[in-house]
């Protein structure tokens, strides 16, 4: 199925401009749709003024249905594997890291320019305000559109418009924060705001292991251009 078809029928789907989680990923389940491109589908859904919001907790604990608990399942699954890194040795969490970050499949710049902007506006205990991560953002896609240059996908909210500071946070906490191979080393403390990166991950990383992932973070964007202008 296209990313269009599955944006028509989940506009069907909608009311108000608002989709819940539950009908979303009960959508994808029976569907069969890759993972991969959820992000993708979230993005076209922002484009469109389609919002996926949270079910309460009481939707959740008055329905015992295997698909709801299919649901709930697939929403915790990567808070879980966040929860199990927390006890892992930071070296061994750093050749994870290396292995999920050098293997993943790019299909946008967001997940290499937020590993830019977390290296470089982190403080010295790997934490940074959500909000600088959104000016990083901003910052790095004006500068591109100033120097004409191929900004992101025609359908990117970073082509098509002026995103607001919360559509550029709702993005981030998507895609890339909420893929396999970021969120089971990043946390987003909702109450505080705060990105923080796995206390023993960051206190195992040295100097060169920094250099290590800003390189392949700029090696990913720039093969990422490159495939992008020969589809021009």
């Amino acid at each position: 199925m296209m990313v269009n078809d599955i944006i028509n029928k989940l506009k069907l789907l909608s009311k108000s401009g608002i989709i819940y989680e539950s009908v979303f990923f009960r959508f994808i389940d029976e569907e069969n749709i890759e993972l991969e491109i959820i992000p993708t589908i979230y993005e076209a859904l922002l484009n469109k003024d389609i919002n996926i919001i949270t079910d309460s907790k009481q939707s959740f604990s008055n329905d015992s249905t295997h698909e709801y608990r299919n649901v709930v399942e697939r929403r915790n699954f990567y808070l879980e594997q966040q929860g199990k890194y927390l006890k892992e040795s930071g070296e061994l969490i750093k050749k994870k890291f290396f292995e999920d970050y050098f293997k993943s499949r790019c299909q946008s710049t967001y997940m290499p320019v937020t590993m830019l902007g977390l290296f470089d506006k982190a403080d010295e205990y790997g934490k940074l305000h959500i909000d600088e991560l959104v000016s990083f953002f901003k910052e790095y896609y004006d500068n591109r559109k100033c120097r004409n240059l191929i900004v992101e996908r025609a359908d990117s909210i970073f082509s098509k418009t002026t995103p607001s500071n919360q559509e550029i946070k709702k993005l981030i906490l998507f895609n890339p924060l909420g893929r396999s191979c970021l969120v089971k080393y990043i946390r987003y403390n909702d109450v505080s705001n705060y990105l923080e990166i796995n206390e023993n991950f960051w206190n195992a990383l040295h100097i060169s292991d920094v250099i290590r992932i800003k390189k392949q973070s700029e090696k990913i964007i720039n093969d990422y251009y490159k495939k992008l202008s020969l589809k021009k």
